[in-house]
């Protein structure tokens, strides 16, 4: 009986230390798999048939694929408005807006003229990808280009003035835009020291309807 006694014990204390154990090792591995999760959960890119990861600031503001303007709801901006006559398109009450906007600042001698509007997220790897083919820094690029599927351009309802460099915050027609565009339902998207991190960008605005 004795013999039996002391045989069961030590199954027992078998049992318990390898419990231990388990229990050990699952306080080790546990951050790992919560680390290895948060890791596969990284945002991507494909460019050129390579993986890359988003970065901050733009990591977390991926835009949805349905939240891209429809082909059907663009319409293109007449030519006197866009530099060298090209043609650029955006959502039909983005261009309304737009024209009163124009309009009243040529009433002022203010010249707007636009550069860029709808891009969709295709168009904008393709912008990536020939910087990239130019050995070009990735993370330098996305300093100034936002990733595909990133940018408020495949929304239809953002444009960027001429030129589109930091030199228009010193023009008038930046000092035009930032005391009448919110009458417009215009915003400068990216403005100096704003909470997104993304560079400032004067000469990108954005078009917020009001209900």
């Amino acid at each position: 009986m004795l013999i039996f006694l002391r045989f069961t014990k030590c199954i027992v204390m078998t049992y318990l230390k390898k419990l231990l154990v388990v229990f050990l090792m699952g306080l080790f591995y546990w951050p790992m798999v919560q680390v290895a999760a948060q890791s596969s959960n990284t945002e991507t890119v494909i460019l050129n048939g390579k993986k890359y990861p988003v970065p901050k600031p733009w990591a977390g503001s991926r835009i949805r694929a349905s939240e891209q303007a429809e082909f059907t709801d663009l319409v293109p901006l007449p030519t006197w408005l866009t530099q060298n006559k090209s043609q650029i398109y955006v959502t039909q009450i983005t261009r309304q807006a737009l024209l009163k906007m124009a309009k009243k600042a040529a009433e002022e001698d203010i010249v707007l003229l636009i550069d860029s509007g709808f891009r969709s997220a295709q168009y904008q790897a393709k912008i990536l990808e020939k910087y990239l083919n130019q050995n070009m820094d990735y993370q330098g690029l996305l300093q100034v280009v936002a990733p595909p599927g990133y940018s408020q351009h495949m929304l239809g309802n953002s444009i960027d003035f001429v030129p589109s460099e930091l030199d228009f915050s010193v023009s008038k027609q930046y000092a035009w835009l930032k005391q009448h565009a919110a009458k417009f339902n215009f915003i400068e998207s990216y403005q100096q020291k704003n909470e997104t991190g993304v560079n400032w960008e004067p000469w990108h605005w954005q078009y917020q309807s009001r209900n």
